[in-house]
């Protein structure tokens, strides 16, 4: 069934993350071959608006329901129509499906796939009241039409594709019903660099990046930063990361993204046991789709309304200065200078932000062939690296705790420092280990003989453990060290 609509915000093409089905600009070319014959019949399940194209024009008793401004119209959601390629590999292009909307007064956007890094795709932006009902123009005033599961059928019907829903359901030409193939929907082209600065070697969260993408991920080390380019196609959950083992340290998780024409910026930190987010998202050109003579109308703004991929969340956090959020809530949603102006202001290094957008510029050209592939290696940074996926979780926890006793310690705290001290000294690291398991096994020996601290026995195990937790890796640590460099 088509699902149920909910009051949520309208959505708009850019505001969604890569991997969604939404998409971005107008195509000005039309093919040649046409959209099926609406008189060649409709096929069982689907309502007459298969049919005739003017069984959806607004009739005089919709009056009733028009309404004057955007102030006044009722709760709405908003409903995103992918429209994907049919069995014959025909495309319909946005001019045409705009078309097909603006017969039947359907205020709408559409955009074509291309844009948003699913290639092939068309995509129509509609408003629906709470109950369901497509939102029609009537002389340039909003009206209830009728019910969004009546229009998809003919739809899928009047062009051949199949025409995905909110990607939650898909509807074939012939009004049959399936689930989405996620392949299919995918961002195929979408470019995403995720980095962090963190007080602690992270190689774990780099090796849980690659497993659960299942394929190679290029990372390097820049100014202290960690930095990632995912292969094209693939994302992360760059708030997942913030919240967890990243995010204790003192600098947040960064993600910028280019998926055809749209932009984003995101940056992920915790405050307290809040999470913060600032994003930043420029959408692709769309095509509004309204009838002649509307223009300026409250219809008109609608319209824009669901065209509009911009959107703009900088939220006040400690983590940013005053300086910082005053220049990331002014600066302009503009697609040809987001990622550059954004990561200057949140203070990544130089060039990243160029790199990602020739990255994506490559993945598209290479998604608008038949047979091309995005480049899997796109950082372009003199030590970087791939690491292959592991096999198993298990093997990933492995191999990361292993590359986390032998990487270098980072950051800036004092502690960091210690830490990248000793690490340049594993004879002394080892001394020190080995001092530690000792006052850890001299407390247990203690607790054994029935000590007590504070006239609690249970406390004498609680240090024990403490030093034995804090030493016995230490000493893991600094005899690998002294063996690696031994060879």
């Amino acid at each position: 069934m088509i699902p149920e609509p909910s009051n949520a915000a309208p959505s708009s093409p850019g505001s969604s993350s890569p991997g969604s089905s939404s998409s971005g600009r107008s195509d000005s070319t039309s093919s040649t071959s046409s959209a099926p014959d609406p008189s060649a019949g409709t096929p069982s399940g689907t309502a007459p608006w298969g049919v005739e194209p003017a069984a959806d024009a607004p009739d005089a008793d919709a009056d009733a329901d028009a309404v004057a401004s955007l102030d006044d119209l009722p709760e709405r959601t908003t409903f995103v129509l992918s429209l994907l390629p049919g069995e014959d590999g025909r495309r319909t292009t946005t001019a045409e499906l705009a078309r097909l909307l603006r017969q039947r007064s359907v205020i709408a956007a559409v955009a074509d796939g291309d844009d948003l890094g699913t290639p092939g795709a068309t995509v129509a932006i509609l408003a629906t009241t709470d109950d369901g009902r497509v939102l029609l123009d009537a002389d340039g005033r909003p009206v209830p039409g009728q019910q969004v599961e009546h229009l998809v059928p003919g739809l899928a019907h009047l062009t051949g594709c199949r025409v995905v829903v909110d990607d939650t359901v898909v509807v074939a030409p012939d009004g049959t019903e399936s689930e989405p193939d996620e392949d299919a929907l995918a961002a195929r082209t979408a470019t995403t660099l995720v980095l962090w600065r963190a007080s602690v070697s992270s190689p774990m969260i780099v090796r849980a990046i690659a497993h659960g993408a299942g394929m190679p991920v290029e990372h390097a080390t820049l100014d202290g930063w960690t930095v990632v380019a995912l292969p094209a196609g693939t994302t992360v959950d760059a708030g997942a990361l913030a919240a967890g083992a990243v995010g204790s340290g003192e600098r947040p998780v960064v993600a910028l993204t280019r998926a055809g024409e749209t932009r984003s910026v995101s940056w992920h930190h915790r405050e307290k046991r809040r999470e913060v987010t600032v994003e930043l998202v420029v959408g692709p050109p769309t095509e509004v789709v309204l009838r002649d003579g509307a223009v300026g109308s409250v219809s008109a703004r609608l319209a824009a309304k669901l065209g509009d991929g911009s959107m703009r969340e900088v939220p006040t956090t400690t983590h940013l200065d005053e300086a910082t959020l005053a220049r990331l809530r002014a600066l302009p949603l503009d697609r040809a200078t987001l990622l550059t102006e954004a990561a200057e202001a949140l203070g990544l290094p130089a060039g990243l932000a160029e790199t990602v957008e020739l990255a994506g510029a490559a993945a598209r050209a290479a998604g608008e062939e038949p047979h091309g592939r995005a480049p899997v290696r796109w950082l372009g940074l003199p030590d970087a690296a791939m690491l292959e996926p592991d096999p198993s979780a298990g093997g990933m926890v492995a191999r990361g705790l292993v590359d986390t006793v032998l990487e270098e310690p980072r950051g800036d705290g004092r502690y960091a420092r210690f830490r990248r001290w000793l690490w340049h000294r594993p004879g002394t690291l080892v001394a020190v280990s080995v001092a530690e398991v000792l006052v850890g096994l001299g407390f247990a020996a203690w607790a054994l003989a029935g000590g007590t601290l504070l006239g609690q026995g249970w406390l004498v195990w609680v240090a024990a453990a403490l030093w034995l937790v804090d030493g016995l890796p230490d000493l893991a640590s600094g005899v690998a060290l002294l063996k690696r460099r031994r060879r």
